[in-house]
């Protein structure tokens, strides 16, 4: 078996209308797939909220233990609020 520690990265701000902006990503599939399906986990996406003090604007990272392709466990490593007040503001 290959056993493998990959990283799972999830963010979510608002977009320049009043969509929002959710960014998944992996450096290989297994953080991906694992950080996919973790976050469509309300309470996992709650629980990274209060961990941003109550941010609904944020990013996290995770460490990511797969054996090969398929994703065991997810251990966070930070989170953290963006400050959105001129995210889309092109004349800085």
């Amino acid at each position: 078996m290959l056993f493998r520690s990959d990283y799972g990265f999830f963010s979510t701000f608002p977009g320049p209308g009043k969509n929002r902006v959710v960014i998944i990503a992996g450096t290989r599939d297994t953080g991906v797939t694992q950080i996919a399906e973790a976050v469509t986990t309300p309470s996992i996406v709650a629980d990274l909220s209060r961990q941003a003090d109550g941010a609904t604007s944020f990013e996290s990272l995770y460490e990511v233990y797969g054996v090969a392709s398929t994703g065991t466990n997810a251990k966070l490593l930070f989170v953290s609020s963006i400050d959105t007040a001129h995210i889309w503001d092109m004349t800085r």
